[in-house]
Order: C-alpha cells, then structure tokens, then sequence
C-alpha cells in the first residue's frame, strides 16, 4: 500500500487513474440517492453483480500491465463481500486499489479499520455540498454531510489519499468554492471537479439540475485557484476544454491512462473512448480548435438543452492544453 505522500506524488499529473487501470462496478445498489446519479443506482433494489464475474475478471489480468484496481458502483462498499474482494486483489498482487465512495460506511470506526487492515491507496469521495442541508438535499441522505466529515477523517487518519469528486449541479453551483474549502479544511489532497452527466437520475430533472458551463465558470474558477493556492491536486472533469478557459491544462488527460471497465458481465476496453462514441459529441465550434483531438467534446444532453452557441465565446489557443 501507498503512503499518501506517495498517492499524492502519483496523482498530481492531471491523473485520475494510473496507466493501465481496471475498473470494477462493483454493485447496482447505494445507500444515498443522489439526484443526478448517472448510474441510476436509486432505481435499483436488486444487485445484478455478480462475485465471481468480478474474481474472474481480476484473474484474468492479475501479473499483467494492468496493476491497478479503481472499484465503484453504486456504492461499494455496501456489498457485504466488499472486504473480501479487496482482500482477493491484494492477494492476485495488484499493486493500488482506488475506492469511489461517498465515504458514508468508513464513517464507522470498525468498518474504517478492517478495511485499512486490507489497504486502500486513494478514496475517491463524491462530496457535492458545504452545508448539511445542501449536501442532504443533493445526496438524498439526511446525514450525508456528518457521515462524510467523519468518514474522511477516518480515511486520512489510516493513512490513505482522499480525493473529493464534486459534480457541478445548478443546487450547488454558487457554492463551489465553498465545497472545495471544506474539502480541504478535512484531508483532501486531490479536488477534482466534474462536469454533470445528463443522464441516470438526471435525465428527467435537467431544467432544475443543469446550469450553463458559462454561468458556473467563476466558482468553477475560484475552487481551481483555491485549491492550487493550498497546494492540492486540482483536475477537471467532463467539462469541454473551452468550457474552463485558462485552465485546460488542469482537465484529466485521458491520453494518459486507459480505464478497462468491467460493467456487470461486460467488458469495456477503453472507457473514455467509450464516452467518446456514445454521450459526447464534437461540433462545429471544435473545427478550429486547437486541442480538440485532446477533449472529449460536449455531453449530447447537455447540447439538448443549451447548443453551441456558448462554446464560441471561449477559443483556446495553440499550445494551452499542455499538461502540468
């Protein structure tokens, strides 16, 4: 297991993931209902995942190129096996585990240490609110800001990187800046901020969830400079690279690292190819871009609802998308 100096040093690259990175849903099922969810885990009361499709799947790579494990769901580490299966990819001799979770379970002490006994490199916390009330109107979980404070200080006091994800919703957009302090104020290390996905739960609530790239950029600006000011890891995601201008070196440079994701019995070899060809779309205003090979483009939804128009405002020049 990584100490968090050495997570930090391996994620302050404009990297989620390291090179080759496999991916595992590892549940259907979670314990918030988040409104824009893209997994649309709320409507799920049944797991359809299956443990020995996801110890399958680790066999098949394990002693290869591919030496880290990113687990998500849903919410994984409501499987009751959650701790079994981390304990199968340290036995398979994966070198890094990354858990994407709303850190709501390691809020208890036991829980917390049975799966530091285990060891988790990087905690990939979805935290979307700087108030109780806001936090629990985004997340659907009347504790999920209490439950988040106390889970990330037991990750950070077992020695592991907290990385917070904060999707840009219309609910908390005026208050990015505010999310990112408190991310900070309790161990985060790593803020990475993302661009909402128009789908799952949000796709029959965009009128009241989605805002304009435009009309969020100032927070959206504020928290990068906030974060960069304190030292932490600062990546955008999801967001056109003309979307944050002045900022494009901070987007995840997908170029970097591929994600093989196993999606119940399905493999996916590249996820952010994937994306690519099925929710993003490049237009006219891409043409004469400079870094469009890099960027992913427009989620189609979003395009839906506001068009191209707002993405001629903001031209990147030749040269801007270089990677800190």
């Amino acid at each position: 297991m990584l100490t968090a100096a050495e997570g930090h040093d391996t994620i302050a690259q404009g990297l989620l993931y390291d090179s080759h990175t496999l991916s595992l849903h590892l549940t259907d099922t979670c314990n918030a209902r988040c409104v824009f969810c893209g997994e649309g885990s709320p409507d799920h009361a049944v797991d359809a995942v299956r443990t020995a499709d996801i110890v399958d799947f680790l066999r098949t790579y394990a002693g290869s190129d591919w030496r880290t494990v990113n687990i998500h769901g849903g919410e994984p580490t409501i499987r009751p096996d959650f701790i079994e299966i981390l304990t199968t990819i340290r036995d398979l001799g994966y070198e890094r585990i990354i858990v994407q979770t709303n850190a709501y379970r390691m809020a208890n002490e036991r829980f917390a240490e049975a799966v530091h006994a285990v060891g988790v490199d990087v905690f990939t916390s979805g935290f979307h609110g700087h108030t109780p009330a806001l936090a629990a109107e985004i997340a659907g979980h009347p504790q999920a800001f209490e439950l988040a404070m106390r889970g990330f200080a037991h990750i950070t006091a077992g020695g592991a990187t907290l990385r917070t994800t904060t999707v840009v919703c219309r609910p908390n957009a005026p208050h990015i800046d505010e999310v990112v302090r408190i991310s900070l104020e309790h161990g985060a290390t790593h803020l990475n901020i993302s661009a909402m996905q128009p789908g799952g739960c949000a796709e029959d609530r965009l009128d009241d969830l989605l805002v304009t790239y435009r009309e969020a950029f100032p927070q959206i600006e504020a928290a990068v400079e906030r974060g960069v000011a304190a030292g932490a890891t600062v990546t955008l995601e999801g967001f056109p690279y003309c979307a944050v201008p002045g900022h494009e070196a901070r987007h995840v440079a997908w170029r970097r690292q591929q994600l093989k994701v196993l999606y119940r019995n399905m493999v996916i070899d590249d996820f952010d190819r994937f994306l690519c060809t099925t929710t993003r779309s490049q237009g006219p205003p891409c043409r004469s871009c400079a870094v469009s090979h890099e960027c992913g483009g427009v989620y189609r939804g979003y395009l839906e609802h506001v068009g191209w128009d707002e993405f001629a405002a903001y031209p990147v020049q030749s040269g801007s998308a270089e990677h800190e």
